[in-house]
C-alpha cells in the first residue's frame, strides 16, 4: 500500500536546499553549459514553418501572492526594482482581475486564454489541464520557437497537465498526497533564475523562444505567517526561534522574487535579447489571508483583495498599450502574447489584447470552487463591469466599488446576474452515488448527502474563523506540530461539524497512527459526502488493515475518474499482489511509477508486495526504473 507517513523531505518546513532540483527532475545534459543542471526533456515535435510575428522572444512570469497595494510602484512600501524596470518598458496595472485565485487554475488560464469554467482546472491538486486546449507553449512550439518552463511549485509539476508544448521543464517535487498536500514544495527563486539562464546558454544566437517562469514565494509566506499566528502560542514561538533546524525555515518573499526577476532580466540583457523581448509579469492571486471578516486561504475568497492582482507589461516594440484605468482580465495577458507573436489559440479563448482598448462596461468574471470542494460550502463567483461588482455564492450582493454607499442601478445588477447565469458551473469528478452506496451501506454507513451545490453555512465571522483554523492546522501539519493541529481541528469542528476539509485532513493525519479512529471519522464524513473521490480514497486507506478487499473495491471505483493517480495505481498493484494476480500487479506498479510513484525503498519493504517480490519481479522492475 502507498505509505501513509512519507519520509521527511529535504524541503521540510520550507528549508529549501540548493540541490533539490537535481533530485526532483529527470537529468538531461543540455550541452556543456548545462552539465550541472537537471531538467526534463520532452519528445521533440516537428518544426513547421514559422508564423510571421513581431515578437522573437516572449517571457511570461506568473507570481503568487503579490498584493498590489503593498508595492512601492503602486504606493506601498515594498520595493521591487526589477518589476519597476519591466514597468518602465511598458505599463503596469494594479487592479487586473485574476480568473480564479488559486495557483494551478490561474496559471492554466494564463497559458490557454480560457476562463476556468472552460479549461476545467478547478484546484491546485486534483484537476489537471486536459490534453485538448491549445496553450501558448503548443502554439509557440508549432511556430518553431524554442520553449521552456520553470515553475517553482509542486502544484505546477508533471501532474498539472501544464507542460504540453515545452521542450524543457525544470520543476520541483511531486506534491504530497497526505494532509500536507495543500502546502506546496517550492524551489528557491534564485535557483529558478539560474536554471533559466543556463537554458538560455544552450540556445543559438538566432533562436526565437518562449519561456514561462512561476514564482510562488510571497503566497507561501502569507500562509506561513498566518499559520504561525493561528497555530503557535507565544511560548511555542519562542521555543521554535531557538531551534537551529528552524532558523532558515521561512519561505522567500517579494524581495526574493524580485531578485530572481532581476536575474532573469540580466540574463536576457547579457544575451542581447532584452530590447526585443516581450515580458509580462502577472499575478495569480493577491491577499489569500483575507480581510477582517473574509475567508482565509488560497481560493477561499473572491473579495477584491484576493482577485485584484498586478499585471506588468514590458515590450519595446509595443504600439498603443491599453490605458491604466481600463479593466484588465487574466485572459487578456494570453491574448496579448499570442497577438504579438501572430499565434492562434483556442476558438473560445476570450481575452482581448492589451494593445487594444475595451469597452468600459465589459463584464469580467472570477470563480472559486474551493469553498465547495474543500469545505462543503457553496462555490463562489463574481462579475464586474466597470466599478459595479456582483458576488454570488456564500452570500449574494451587488456593490459599487467607487462608493459602496451608492445605490446600484437595477439594470446593471441584472446584467451582471445574467452574465453569471450564462456561464456553466462544471461539477467536480465524483463516483456516482448508486455505485458507491452498496459498499458504504454494507459498512454500516447511513448516507445523508449534502446537496451537490454545497451548504449555506454560518455568518461571515464564523466562516472566517473556520477557514483560519483549517489553514492554521494545515500549516502545523506541515511543520509536524501534532498538538496544535488536533486543537485547531477540534475548534473548527465545534463551529462546523460537517466541514469536509476539517474532517478529511484530520482523518488523513491519524490514518497511520490510529486506523480505527480514522475509519470512524472518515466514515461519518462519507455519510455526508459519499461521492467525494479524495474522501473515498482515504477511507480505503483507513480500512485497509481491516479488509483490503473492500479497499480494493473502492479504489477500483475511483480510478476511472483519476486514471493517472500514482497512489491509486500503486494501491491496486498491492491488492493484486496480495490476491496472487502478479501480472496485473506488475502492470499497475509500472503504471504507478510512470505516473510518478518512485518511492522504491518503500516498495522493497512493503508487505503488500511480498508475492511480487518473492517471484523476483519487483527487483527487476525497480532496477529498470532506477
Amino acid at each position: 500500500m502507498a505509505p501513509l507517513s512519507p519520509k521527511k523531505r529535504v524541503s521540510e518546513g520550507y528549508t529549501l536546499m540548493p540541490a533539490m532540483s537535481k533530485t526532483v527532475v529527470t537529468a538531461l545534459v543540455l550541452g556543456l553549459a548545462l552539465s550541472a543542471w537537471a531538467c526534463r526533456q520532452t519528445e521533440p515535435e516537428p518544426e513547421p514553418e514559422p508564423v510571421s510575428g513581431a515578437v522573437d522572444v516572449a517571457i511570461l512570469v506568473t507570481v503568487d501572492g503579490l498584493v498590489p497595494a503593498d508595492l512601492r510602484m503602486f504606493g506601498g512600501d515594498v520595493e521591487m526594482p526589477a518589476l519597476e524596470r519591466v514597468a518602465s518598458m511598458g505599463r503596469a496595472w494594479d487592479d487586473a482581475w485574476t480568473a480564479i485565485p488559486m495557483t494551478r487554475p490561474a496559471v492554466a488560464t494564463y497559458l490557454t486564454g480560457l476562463a476556468p469554467d472552460r479549461h476545467g482546472v478547478r484546484d491546485d491538486l486534483f484537476s489537471p489541464l486536459s490534453s485538448e486546449p491549445a496553450t501558448l507553449a503548443t502554439a509557440f512550439a508549432g511556430a518553431g520557437y524554442r520553449t521552456a518552463a520553470f515553475p517553482d511549485s509542486s502544484f505546477l509539476g508533471a501532474l498539472s497537465g501544464l507542460h504540453r508544448g515545452f521542450d524543457v521543464v525544470a520543476d520541483p517535487l511531486w506534491p504530497a498526497t497526505d494532509a500536507t498536500r495543500w502546502q506546496p514544495d517550492i524551489r528557491l527563486p534564485d535557483e529558478v533564475a539560474q536554471d533559466f539562464g543556463s537554458w538560455l546558454d544552450t540556445l543559438a544566437e538566432d533562436d526565437r523562444y518562449f519561456a514561462w517562469v512561476h514564482l510562488s514565494g510571497p503566497l507561501v509566506l502569507q500562509m506561513w505567517d498566518l499559520g504561525s499566528e493561528i497555530g503557535l502560542s507565544q511560548d511555542m514561538k519562542r521555543k521554535r526561534a531557538k531551534r537551529p533546524d528552524n532558523s532558515a525555515a521561512q519561505p522567500p518573499g517579494p524581495e526574493d522574487l524580485d531578485a530572481a526577476l532581476g536575474s532573469i532580466l540580466d540574463h536576457l540583457e547579457r544575451r542581447g535579447d532584452l530590447a526585443r523581448a516581450l515580458i509580462v509579469v502577472a499575478g495569480t492571486q493577491a491577499d489569500a489571508t483575507g480581510g477582517a471578516e473574509d475567508l482565509a486561504g488560497p481560493g477561499f475568497s473572491i473579495a477584491p483583495g484576493a482577485i485584484r492582482v498586478p499585471v506588468v507589461f514590458g515590450w519595446a516594440g509595443a504600439g498603443k498599450i491599453r490605458a491604466e484605468d481600463e479593466p484588465v482580465w487574466a485572459p487578456d495577458v494570453t491574448a496579448t502574447i499570442a497577438r504579438a507573436a501572430g499565434l492562434q489559440l483556442a476558438e473560445d479563448a476570450e481575452g482581448v489584447s492589451l494593445l487594444e482598448s475595451v469597452p468600459s462596461d465589459r463584464i469580467i468574471i472570477a470563480w472559486s470552487w474551493a469553498t465547495l470542494d474543500q469545505m462543503g460550502w457553496r462555490a463562489q463567483r463574481t462579475a464586474r463591469a466597470g466599478e459595479i461588482l456582483r458576488v454570488e455564492g456564500l452570500e449574494d450582493w451587488t456593490r459599487n466599488l467607487d462608493d459602496p454607499a451608492m445605490e446600484v442601478v437595477e439594470a446593471d445588477a441584472a446584467r451582471l446576474a445574467e452574465a453569471l447565469v450564462s456561464r456553466a458551473e462544471p461539477a467536480a469528478p465524483a463516483v456516482p452515488i448508486d455505485l458507491i452506496r452498496p459498499i458504504l451501506e454494507a459498512r454500516g454507513l447511513t448516507l445523508n448527502p449534502v446537496p451537490s451545490e454545497g451548504r449555506l453555512f454560518g455568518d461571515p465571522v464564523t466562516r472566517r474563523e473556520v477557514s483560519r483554523k483549517l489553514l492554521g492546522a494545515r500549516s502545523m501539519i506541515r511543520r509536524q506540530r501534532a498538538r496544535p493541529v488536533v486543537r485547531l481541528f477540534e475548534e473548527a469542528r465545534v463551529l462546523d461539524p460537517e466541514n469536509l476539509g476539517v474532517n478529511l485532513d484530520e482523518g488523513q493525519m491519524v490514518t497511520s497512527r490510529n486506523a480505527t479512529r480514522a475509519t470512524r471519522l472518515l466514515g461519518r464524513t462519507l455519510e455526508l459526502y459519499p461521492t467525494n473521490l479524495e474522501l473515498l480514497h482515504w477511507y480505503a486507506h483507513a480500512t485497509w488493515g481491516e479488509s483490503w478487499q473492500v479497499s480494493e473495491a473502492i479504489i477500483e471505483l475511483i480510478l476511472p475518474y483519476k486514471p493517472q493517480d500514482s497512489d491509486l495505481l500503486y494501491d491496486l498493484a498491492c491488492t493484486r499482489s496480495r490476491s496472487g494476480n502478479l501480472d496485473q500487479s506488475e502492470e499497475f506498479l509500472r503504471r504507478s511509477i510512470d505516473a510518478g510513484f518512485t518511492k522504491f525503498g518503500h516498495m522493497e519493504s512493503d508487505p503488500d508486495l511480498r508475492n511480487l517480490r518473492e517471484e523476483g519481479r519487483l527487483s527487476k522492475i525497480i532496477s529498470e526504473y532506477r
